[in-house]
């Protein structure tokens, strides 16, 4: 059954999962030049870096690397938007509990907010470390 599913995607060499970091499809470079100003070069430097580590350090599958990529460039946009926020580090507690809030009123699955917290959660501890 998983192997017919168009998603999912046997576990490939590391070297092939950083040429997919590096070679995003073109949906994510339209996001991040939504991002504006100085906030766009730090956020997609931090995500780049972050994915990166995910690839290499982890071994984390294709598919997650993009579903990270993809709600964190989300929350990046909505960042910059609706709080003005001019640097990743400035982001607090009470804003991502904001957009999370957000995201549970725009009716998105209980599972899909669960991804969002999982990559908001590991993206900020890995910025921490």
């Amino acid at each position: 059954m998983f192997g017919t599913s168009p998603l999912f995607v046997n576990r490939r060499s590391v070297t092939k999962a950083i040429d997919i970091v590096w070679t995003a499809p073109p949906i994510f470079h339209s996001l991040n030049r939504a991002i504006a100003g100085s906030l766009a070069t730090e956020v997609e430097q931090e995500i780049d870096s972050f994915i990166r580590f995910l690839a290499t350090e982890r071994g984390l599958s294709d598919n997650y690397q993009l579903s990270t990529r993809r709600s964190l460039t989300e929350f990046a946009e909505w960042c910059s938007s609706a709080k003005n926020i001019t640097a990743v580090r400035e982001v607090t507690q009470p804003q991502i509990s904001e957009y999370l809030s957000l995201r549970k009123r725009g009716r998105l699955a209980a599972a899909s907010i669960k991804l969002i917290v999982v990559a908001l959660k590991i993206f900020f501890r890995f910025l921490a470390g």
